[in-house]
């Protein structure tokens, strides 16, 4: 029996063919479908039946076409996650978003079909993820905006099936995180003062390690400070650049005005004439300025990794500048006993005391030490002794 292709259509292995098979049994056959598991549909060997045929095989091929096009890629999902949802959030939220969405087109590809997505790919990515030094807080924060952008495009109706629902990001016992270390009152101090306002390459660290143990703020507030956040007697930072979407609003103390009075020094000296506090310096060789719109916080976390160096602070990892707001909240909640002022006073809702209160063993050891002092028992008292005497023989009952 012989055959005489008259039209192919697809990619390799899942062709579409219109052929003819000749002789007196002859047919037009559309065939189509993955090696292994082929269909097809075939009309007499009539004039009719090669215009029907060839009708079939262009109504087919279109309809495929237009099934793939249709097919939502994971940078068209991305694209149309950021027309809808980015107006409403805010520039931290966006930045996060886009550093997450990144590490998973470079895992999962940019063309690829976003509704084709497997569970065991869900899993693949966690440990990608963990295999390239990611840390476990980070893995999963990593997937759960990964998960935000999937979840929009199924309310939305983008996609049919979302297979993050069932993918469990689970810890196994032991190795879940501890929360991250503080810096104590003195251990501020020691940093604060191993760095030096007059030298080109500390003066940012220290204004912002200054007022980082003063306020408690999150790095990336204070590191975007404007003078035109600066008013008579405080320092109003707006809702955008807030992580709670609320303005916060700090007093302006005698030490703080002091701070920022070197920030302008350093302006002057440097001429700098935009109005960032901690404007980016100068790269070695470059005669132009950076293009960052402030210090970054990999060059507040480097330069205060040498100060805990020279203070002799240990170091633990981690603990960076959001050290300074943990033992903000630790210090204002021991003076006063009251959790909730503490965290007001940083800008946040008693909700989040699990996650900032860390347990400090010097001062448990301090209470049940008082405790004891208080019930009289500081020093245990002896246990009593009796005399040793020599037992009395019974009377002896002589007849």
């Amino acid at each position: 029996m012989t055959r005489k292709r008259l039209a192919t259509a697809g990619e390799r292995g899942e062709l579409v063919r219109l052929f003819q098979i000749m002789g007196r049994q002859g047919a037009y056959v559309v065939q189509w479908g993955p090696t292994g598991a082929r269909r097809q549909r075939s009309w007499p060997a009539t004039k009719a039946g090669k215009v029907e045929s060839k009708a079939f095989f262009d109504a087919f091929v279109a309809e495929h076409k237009q099934a793939a096009g249709d097919a939502l890629m994971t940078r068209g999902m991305w694209l149309a996650y950021i027309d809808d949802v980015f107006p409403s959030l805010r520039p931290n939220s966006r930045r996060l978003y886009t550093e997450a969405w990144k590490h998973w087109e470079l895992f999962y590809g940019a063309e690829t079909d976003a509704a084709a997505l497997t569970v065991a790919q869900c899993t693949g990515f966690r440990r990608a993820l963990e295999e390239r030094g990611f840390a476990l807080t980070t893995a999963r924060a990593t997937i759960k905006n990964v998960r935000g952008v999937y979840n929009w495009a199924e309310k939305s109706e983008r996609i049919t099936v979302n297979k993050w629902h069932r993918f469990t990001f689970r810890v196994p016992k032991g190795m879940k995180p501890k929360p991250r270390a503080e810096y104590r009152a003195d251990e501020f101090l020691r940093i604060w003062r191993a760095l030096h306002p007059e030298q080109i390459g500390q003066w940012r660290a220290w204004c912002l390690v200054g007022l980082l143990g003063i306020y408690g703020n999150r790095q990336h507030a204070i590191l975007a400070l404007d003078d035109a956040w600066e008013h008579e007697d405080e320092i109003i930072i707006p809702a955008s650049v807030e992580k709670t979407g609320e303005e916060a609003v700090l007093p302006l103390l005698p030490l703080t005005r002091r701070i920022l009075a070197v920030a302008r020094s350093w302006r002057a000296r440097e001429g700098y004439t935009g109005t960032r506090v901690f404007f980016p310096g100068q790269r070695p060789g470059r005669t132009h300025p950076s293009k960052q719109a402030h210090y970054s916080i990999q060059s507040l976390t480097d330069a205060l990794h040498l100060a805990e160096k020279r203070a002799g602070v240990p170091h633990i990892p981690g603990r960076a500048g959001h050290g300074f707001r943990r033992g903000l909240v630790g210090d204002l909640a021991d003076a006063t006993g009251d959790v909730g002022l503490a965290l007001q006073a940083i800008g946040d809702s008693l909700a989040m005391a699990p996650h900032y209160r860390v347990r400090r063993n010097d001062r448990i050891r301090t209470l049940l030490s008082d405790r004891l002092a208080r019930m009289g028992a500081e020093t245990p008292a002896e246990p009593a002794t009796e005399t040793a005497t020599k037992p009395r023989n019974p009377p002896s009952h002589r007849s």
